[in-house]
């Protein structure tokens, strides 16, 4: 019985993380700084979601950090502009931007105290 349960839970490891789990999966060491700038993007997109700045970053800057597929997923879309290649986010979804940063904030605090 303990082993069928611990399979169930294994299947479902990130299954309450509806939004993030592709990030946590990819574990190693970039994983922190990963969630860290994802949130950072989130944040400034649901403050200020009028500016272009913030619903845009270079290609280049997070390509090795962020899955195209979680980015995708928060609404991001590859754009090329005159001066470079970006992942823009035309149509800001605030229900979805909030619950991936609440993910997020759950993750990094629980990695936090794990680590003190």
């Amino acid at each position: 019985p303990s082993g069928s349960l611990f399979r169930r839970m294994a299947s479902h490891e990130y299954s309450f993380m509806t939004n993030t789990a592709p990030l946590w999966t990819m574990g190693g060491p970039k994983v922190m700084s990963a969630a860290r700038t994802l949130r950072k993007l989130c944040t400034n997109i649901l403050d200020s979601p009028g500016i272009l700045k913030y619903r845009r970053v270079r290609i280049a800057k997070v390509d090795s950090l962020l899955q195209e597929a979680l980015l995708v997923h928060c609404g991001f879309s590859r754009l090329t502009y005159p001066d470079g290649d970006y992942w823009v986010m035309h149509r800001v979804d605030e229900a979805l931007l909030r619950s991936v940063v609440k993910e997020l904030d759950l993750a990094l605090s629980t990695a936090q105290s794990l680590c003190n």
